[in-house]
């Protein structure tokens, strides 16, 4: 059964200034992976999580070199008074945080770069949540959350690197994989949701807000 949260739409103008700074200062990750591992750096229960640092570890750990104080200002702007703060706004809130919106073209190659998303989205969570930390206490609740997410980045895996000897080849097989997507689309949001859920409970009870750049 369907899940699907009930959400404001996206930021154009924030989404876009945010791809251009990507692009310009050539960013390995993609939009889609980043606003989720600043979620999962969010939510994170280490204390070592800062917004400058993790955007630096976006380009390997060191900030793109700029030509000018002003372009650093945008830079700072854009990426942390920006997304930062408009990912953050989904911790301890009763607006779920959810990943980015996709209708997947009706085809093989839709349905791989679907998936492929998905799977970028998901490990960009855990990445920003572990802090680079091997293991981290968790509660069990969270721990389960953690477990079920393990499995759906391989499922969403899977499907992105079908074999060429596995094609998907009908109109059928392909809807049956659009909405096979669909519904892990919806597990995995429930299960960050869950996530962030507890750990705002937690941090509640530490009497800790979640890390933010004004």
């Amino acid at each position: 059964m369907s899940t699907k949260n009930k959400r404001k739409a996206p930021p154009p103008a924030l989404y876009a200034d945010v791809r251009r700074l990507l692009k310009k200062y050539d960013c390995p990750l993609p939009l889609h992976q980043i606003r989720a591992q600043f979620m999962g750096a969010i939510a994170s229960p280490l204390d070592t999580v800062n917004p400058s640092r993790e955007i630096q570890t976006l380009w390997g750990g060191h900030a793109p070199g700029f030509a000018s104080m002003a372009a650093a200002n945008e830079f700072m702007q854009v990426l942390v008074i920006g997304l930062w703060n408009h990912v953050a706004r989904h911790f301890g809130s009763h607006e779920p945080f959810a990943l980015i919106d996709i209708t997947p073209e009706p085809t093989e190659k839709g349905i791989k770069d679907h998936a492929k998303v998905r799977f970028e989205e998901i490990q960009g969570f855990l990445e920003g949540f572990f802090q680079g930390q091997d293991s981290v206490h968790l509660s069990e609740d969270i721990a389960d959350c953690l477990d079920v997410l393990d499995d759906l980045i391989l499922m969403f895996g899977g499907i992105a690197r079908l074999p060429k000897e596995r094609q998907v080849v009908t109109l059928r097989e392909i809807q049956d994989l659009i909405n096979q997507l669909a519904d892990l689309t919806d597990i995995a949001q429930k299960e960050i949701n869950q996530i962030i859920t507890f750990c705002a409970a937690q941090r509640r009870g530490e009497d800790e807000d979640p890390p933010r750049l004004h």
